[in-house]
Parts: C-alpha cells; structure tokens; sequence
C-alpha cells in the first residue's frame, strides 16, 4: 500500500511539473524548421535537446565550464536537422531559405550573416527582447548538404564556440568572435 501512495504522489508531481513546462513554439526565438523538411526523405541528423537535457548537461559540466553550464542553464531547445542534398532538390531548398527569410525579417528577427557563394547559401538570424538575444536561427544550404539550426533561450554569442563544441554543431563557431553586438 505504502508503496503505491508513493508511486502515485510521484506520478502526479511528474505529470504537474510536466504541464508547467514552457511551450517552447510560443516563446520568440522559436522558429519552425519543419519548412524545410521533404517528408519523403531521411533524415542524416536530427538533433532535439529540450530543457531538461540542456539542464542537466549544465550540471553535468558546472565543475569543468562554469561558462558553458551558465549558458545551458538558460537554453530552451537546441534543434538541427542536416542532410543530404541532390542536385535536383538545390533550388527548391535555396528557396525556401529565401521565403523563410522574408517572414523572419517581417518577424523582426535580425540577418547577422548572409553568405551566398556559387551554390551555397547560408543565412544567420538573431532573436532580441530589449537588448538580450533570445533565439538563434542557421539556415544553410550548398550542393552537398542542408543544416537548420535553432536555438530558443537567452544566449550568450561569446559561448557559441564551446555551445558547438560540446554538441558537435561546427556552424556555431564562426558565431563566437562576433559579441553579443553584430
């Protein structure tokens, strides 16, 4: 008996913490990167860290990175997919890169770096409340491969570099050197 009233408290402070975490699609530097996905097609990464890994990555690294465990603290989500790109499929892509970045400036989110060489097209937007950067958005796209990036929370562009590091996420740290001011 004893064992189940505890198996039940603990069920129902679970499933009370569970409906009071944040909907992280209305906070506002979410953006849906699903647009860019071909449901007919495999993905070669998909990556969806929510709150309570990126928590817990934190505490995992409190004693090495001070930094980098501040930062994840305050981290929503971090979500990439990449994959494969024929050449067939290179143009659509580019240009729902194109669209997308018609609807995230009308959002108001800022194009820190646009870079358009031959086939490839890559695209960096930032997300402010007041003077804090609250989502970072990387659409990128070139003849071989795609990659989307999101990450929702208060972020710190001088922690980019080791943000990439720890979660293998290369793009992440050409971010690093520019400050929190691009």
């Amino acid at each position: 008996m004893k064992r189940s009233l505890v198996f039940s408290i603990l069920l129902t402070a679970w499933a009370c913490g569970a409906m009071q975490e944040e909907d992280v699609t209305r906070m506002p530097g979410y953006v849906d990167l699903s647009q860019f996905l071909n449901k007919d097609k495999d993905l070669t990464t998909e990556v969806e860290l929510s709150n309570p890994l990126l928590s817990l990555v934190a505490g995992a690294t409190a004693q090495e990175d001070a930094d980098l465990s501040r930062m994840l603290q305050v981290i929503k989500l971090i979500k990439v997919y990449s994959f494969d790109v024929k050449p067939n499929e290179l143009a659509a892509l580019s240009e729902r890169i194109q669209s997308a970045d018609a609807g995230l400036i009308k959002a108001r989110w800022e194009r820190f770096v646009k870079v358009r060489e031959g086939k490839e097209l890559t695209t960096v937007y930032l997300k402010r409340d007041k003077e804090q950067v609250v989502g970072l958005a990387l659409l990128s796209v070139d003849e071989n491969e795609a990659a989307f990036i999101n990450i929702v929370g208060a972020i710190d562009l001088k922690a980019m570099n080791k943000l990439g590091e720890k979660f293998n996420i290369p793009k992440l740290d050409s971010l690093s050197s520019s400050g929190n001011k691009p």
